[in-house]
């Protein structure tokens, strides 16, 4: 009979202080979202969702009834939102919800020596910070946290590589990590693939990240109706994102929050570095791989940067401890410089969310006023200025006009579709950014579905034209007039 270790209570005690501290901390994150959601629209991010919500609760599907660009992983989460009566806070729950089950699957696969307070609430404090900036779901932010689990998982098959447990773990991690966005699925199946030949259980690693691979795409492929094609096709529009755009770049050194974020990760570096020495080399070898491959998604994604600063995180700080044998009888402490680095990158999200400053970026909606609630619908408690409230009553005013009518909705109002539950076209991108949401091959389909439609309506907000084919513009100004102006909503109806 095994006699307990004297310090397996106090283990046991930092453990659930550490389960029941970052638990507090994803608590308090999901109700700060769930708050400050509730103030300003952001239509550029959050109308593809909403118009993605209503297509698959109208039983359209991917790739089948219209250009999708979107990671699969992405897609089935917004399914498990159609069910009742929506509303558009369940993109934030659902959100939570995912981040919440991230932290607890490390929290459950850590070892109880490693469960240490301050660990724990340095992983829930990075896991939240897409949650309190971004507040809504949103395919990079998720997309990270899978690619957190595939490493962890690796983590926990290197301290019990005969453990099947383990690799059952990275089966279905490297499933999560293969139906997720396109600058994070394959970097970190390669990655962690040639990483995991550096591992005495090579042939256990490599082949169960293969299979979970395959697994997880022909899972989503069932989930979602899209076949393999369609998967394919998701990764065609991207092609030509090898490389950041410079605008791209120019807006990670402009941004304030973006400049600070840069400061915490040269902060990070340094400590990855300062800890070398304590790093056995295969696992250096292997960290050196997994920073790499953490900084593809910041510096390809036209997206805020605290939605790609968890994995730079965790690759860095977290990371390096990971593999380090804790002396006998005592537990791996995150560090008070690496805790700070993460509480500081909260605090920033945090002050982020509360300023809105995501929808500032992805308006054109945001407004400093407040003074407008809406009640009843899809936006239920919705707080926003004059210009969203009177697209709200437009649309509303608009609803029983478009009855049995083909109808079109512009740049940022894609939500449209859904507030007045109109049929939302088919072999149309989600919305409009060529080499992202659609490929620039695929402009050709996209004039003819428009010609195809014989659209009796065409609503727009303004003269928002943004980011649509030049060829689809000229069709519209030869085939539609402007007939009708309600505030901010232009109404074109055929010549």
């Amino acid at each position: 009979m095994t006699t307990p270790s004297r310090n397996e209570p106090i283990q046991d005690t930092r453990a659930l202080t550490g389960l029941a501290v970052g638990l507090m901390i994803m608590m308090a994150a999901a109700i700060f979202a769930s708050i400050v959601v509730q103030h300003q629209f952001g239509g550029y991010d959050l109308s593809p969702l909403i118009d993605l919500g209503w297509r698959l609760r109208s039983g359209q599907f991917p790739h089948q009834d219209f250009i999708n660009t979107l990671p699969p992983l992405l897609i089935i989460l917004i399914q498990a939102t159609t069910w009742g009566q929506p509303h558009w806070q369940d993109l934030t729950s659902i959100a939570a919800l995912f981040t919440l089950l991230t932290f607890i699957t490390i929290y459950i696969s850590t070892p109880n020596t490693d469960r240490s307070t301050t660990r724990m609430a340095y992983t829930a404090m990075i896991l939240c910070i897409p949650t309190v900036y971004t507040n809504h779901i949103w395919h990079s932010s998720i997309s990270q946290m899978s690619a957190i689990l595939l490493i962890h998982s690796i983590q926990v098959s290197h301290n019990k590589p005969n453990s099947i447990y383990s690799l059952v773990f990275i089966f279905i991690s490297a499933g999560l990590v293969a139906i997720s966005k396109q600058n994070i699925a394959p970097t970190f199946i390669i990655l962690t693939i040639i990483g995991s030949i550096l591992f005495k259980n090579r042939k256990a690693l490599v082949s169960t990240i293969i299979a979970g691979s395959m697994a997880g795409i022909m899972v989503s492929a069932q989930l979602t109706h899209q076949s393999l094609q369609g998967f394919i096709a998701i990764y065609q529009s991207a092609a030509g994102r090898a490389t950041p755009p410079t605008e791209m770049l120019q807006d990670i050194s402009s941004s304030f929050y973006n400049q600070c974020l840069l400061v915490i990760t040269i902060g990070a570096l340094a400590i990855a570095y300062k800890n070398r020495k304590n790093t056995p080399s295969t696992t250096k070898k292997f960290m050196a791989l997994m920073v790499a491959g953490s900084f593809v998604p910041a510096l390809t994604d036209w997206d805020s940067k605290f939605n790609n600063i968890p994995l730079i995180l965790f690759t860095l700080t977290y990371f390096t401890p990971i593999f380090t044998s804790p002396q006998k009888n005592s537990q791996p402490v995150i560090s008070r410089m690496t805790f700070l680095l993460g509480a500081t990158a909260l605090v920033l999200a945090t002050h982020g969310g509360w300023v809105r400053d995501r929808m500032m970026n992805v308006g054109p909606f945001y407004e400093q006023s407040d003074a407008y609630t809406f009640r009843g619908g899809y936006f239920h408690g919705l707080t926003s200025g004059p210009l969203m409230s009177n697209i709200l009553h437009a649309l509303s005013e608009l609803k029983p006009h478009l009855k049995e009518k083909r109808v079109f909705f512009g740049p940022r109002l894609e939500f449209g579709y859904q507030l007045t539950e109109s049929k939302s076209p088919r072999f149309f991108p989600l919305w409009w950014h060529p080499g992202t949401s659609y490929s620039e091959k695929q402009t050709p389909i996209i004039i003819k579905a428009f010609e195809t439609a014989d659209f009796d309506i065409l609503v727009f907000f303004a003269n928002d034209r943004t980011r649509m084919p030049i060829e689809l513009l000229e069709k519209i100004h030869t085939t539609y007039a402007l007939t009708h102006i309600l505030g901010e909503i232009h109404i074109y109806t055929k010549i």
